[in-house]
Order: C-alpha cells, then sequence, then structure tokens
C-alpha cells in the first residue's frame, strides 16, 4: 500500500514564491467509497451481517452528527476526534459581535497518534508531470 502522489508544474499565485513556476505535490484521490462498499468490507472482513452494520453505522453517523452539532468533541474510535470549529471576524466591541460576522464554520477532525503514526510510515509514489500533463520523472 503507497500513497500515489502527483507533482505538477505550476505558476505559484501566493507567498514568497509569487509568480515563480515549481512542481507542486498532491494525493491523488481515486474517488469516494460509499457507505455500502464500506460496510461490505466490514461485514467480510468481521463476519458480522451486513444488516448489523448498516443499522450501526446509520446510528453513530447520526449520534455523532448530533452530538458535533451540539459543540462536543466526539472521538471516532481508530480515527481520532471530530469538532466543530468556526472562523470569524474579530470585533473591538462586544455590541459588534455578531453571526454575521462567522464567515466558515468547518469540522476538524484530530487524527490519533497512532494513525499519523501509520501515515508518516505509509510509502509513497511520486510521478512529476509538466505543464502539458507529460510524465517527467516517476
Amino acid at each position: 500500500m503507497a500513497l500515489n502522489i502527483s507533482s505538477k508544474l505550476t505558476t505559484i499565485k501566493l507567498g514568497p514564491h509569487k509568480d515563480e513556476e515549481m512542481y507542486v505535490m498532491k494525493v491523488n484521490h481515486y474517488n469516494t467509497l460509499n457507505a455500502e462498499k464500506v460496510i461490505q468490507y466490514a461485514s467480510d472482513t468481521s463476519n458480522i451481517p451486513k444488516a448489523v452494520l448498516r443499522a450501526s453505522w446509520e446510528a453513530l453517523g447520526s449520534a455523532i452528527t448530533a452530538w458535533t452539532l451540539e459543540g462536543h468533541i466526539v472521538e471516532i474510535p481508530g480515527l481520532g476526534n471530530i469538532r466543530a470549529e468556526v472562523r470569524a471576524k474579530a470585533q473591538s466591541r462586544a455590541e459588534d459581535v455578531s453571526e454575521s460576522d462567522i464567515f466558515r464554520r468547518k469540522l476538524l477532525l484530530t487524527p490519533t497518534k497512532e494513525i499519523k503514526d501509520a501515515l508518516n510510515a505509509t510509502p509513497v509514489k511520486i510521478t512529476c508531470y509538466d505543464r502539458d500533463g507529460n510524465v517527467i520523472k516517476r
């Protein structure tokens, strides 16, 4: 198992290397695995019936959503903790603070040490491409 990474020649638009041509890396994501495929795999590898896993999956999803949206930090075993966060404009006076100051709502996942260590130990395969998509180096 390895992460496949593409590195493409790109003109940098921000920061200290603005307007420079540099190779920028990103992980290749192939597709989104739907719940059914994950449930099938879990059933095959654990011998737990799919119906039981599906009901558990839906119940856990609802519980994680409800608790997270109430402001709790929710542990997802083997993965980490998920929590809601906001990015908002700062105000100098309390009477000026309002919901309209919020410009981003997001969910953050803080991974467990074990999964971070596993990710750091995962080998990578890097392929470099020029602007036209031609392979320069593997």
